[in-house]
């Protein structure tokens, strides 16, 4: 961030949604899917824009002492059990820790990229997860600038929580990543498909595995957003050494600040619902004329940590203000697409015309609606 000074600083913002009750948004995605456009361009070694919930009190913690709650970012916890000043709404005398489940949806830079679930059972959390990357698997040309999955672009997400009985009650059973880019989807970088399975997870069974992951995302949780670096050990985690080309010392802060002040990541077109629903992916994933999702999109910065539901976020490291609008669409199968439903925007693949009498509009590179 730039401040009076002139000066750049390392910041690191963290968002998320609250409804109009001025509670958090909960997301229940077991058995659903969920996909948003991403533009990690400006992103190097050693940064992280991250997309991924938490397990968090809906409230934030709200209590007598803490009034604001949800409202002011309050309650926040993840699997690495954060030391914090407040637990939960609480002042955190006892200096305690406060994990949760969390499911990482995203961290990545251009240059590298997982997704990784991390259970936690009876206050212990698995803070290593048991995550994909493309890099780590030994898929090494897949994913970065120029790549088959080309990070100087924007792409599509789409992540999938499967359950073994195919309902949004059942048990967790794997997670699956999708990408599409130029309207176009990207192969898997593993012949199998870029899956999490819970055998695969095996390692997690102390914490609960796959289940408890799912467990979490059946009750519900919590949307966050957040772009940062780090200064204990460069990023090296995510992206270098096995997990990444990058150098070891490529991702120190100082470097960062130095020659990449102004990294930002956007996040846009955020979808969630059945799975299907939210995106056309080859090979499966056809849209029912039952499925339905709901759509936020992005259209300016943002640096409030304050978001509504009808909030439009991009994640950034420089400060702006922030728009709003919010759709809700039905997706439907033929060759023409339902009263606001999109119909058209750089990744999409869907339906391009609408239905009598509404016309496609276009709202944005990324986003057209029908109007």
């Amino acid at each position: 961030m730039k401040g009076s000074n002139g000066q750049y600083s390392s910041v690191s913002p963290r968002l998320y949604l609250l409804g109009s009750d001025e509670n958090y948004v909960m997301f229940k995605l077991l058995g659903q899917e969920l996909s948003f456009d991403v533009d990690l361009s400006t992103l190097p070694c050693g940064e992280n824009g991250a997309l991924y919930f938490s397990e968090m009190d809906r409230t934030g913690g709200r209590n007598k002492d803490n009034t604001g709650g949800a409202t002011y970012g309050s309650g926040y916890c993840d699997a690495q059990s954060p030391v914090q000043n407040w637990y939960n709404g609480t002042v955190n005398t006892s200096n305690k820790g406060y994990g949760c489940d969390e499911m990482d949806i995203l961290e990545a830079n251009s240059r590298a990229n997982s997704f990784t679930p991390h259970p936690c059972l009876n206050g212990n959390c698995d803070k290593g997860g048991c995550g994909f990357n493309p890099y780590a698997s030994g898929y090494t040309n897949y994913y970065g600038p120029g790549m088959k999955l080309d990070t100087s672009k924007p792409f599509t997400v789409v992540t999938r929580f499967a359950t073994t009985d195919g309902t949004t009650t059942g048990t967790l059973s794997q997670i699956t990543r999708h990408y599409i880019q130029n309207g176009q989807t990207i192969p898997s970088a593993a012949p199998a498909g870029d899956i999490i399975t819970a055998a695969g997870c095996s390692s997690a069974a102390s914490f609960g595995g796959l289940t408890e992951m799912g467990a979490a995302l059946g009750r519900g949780m919590v949307l966050a957003f957040s772009i940062w670096n780090d200064a204990g050990g460069n990023m090296n985690w995510l992206d270098s050494g096995s997990n990444g080309p990058c150098s070891s010392t490529e991702g120190n802060p100082s470097n960062i600040l130095a020659n990449n002040p102004d990294t930002r990541v956007i996040f846009s077109n955020i979808r969630w619902g059945d799975i299907g629903s939210t995106a056309q992916v080859s090979g499966g994933g056809g849209v029912s004329s039952s499925s339905s999702s709901s759509t936020f999109k992005t259209s300016t910065t943002s640096s409030s940590s304050k978001l509504s539901s009808t909030t439009a976020v991009t994640t950034t490291s420089r400060a702006s203000s922030t728009s709003t609008t919010t759709t809700t669409t039905l997706r439907t199968t033929g060759a023409a697409q339902t009263h606001w439903g999109q119909c058209g925007g750089q990744g999409w693949a869907g339906p391009t015309s609408c239905q009598a009498p509404y016309a496609c509009a276009t709202q944005n590179a990324w986003y057209a609606q029908c109007l």
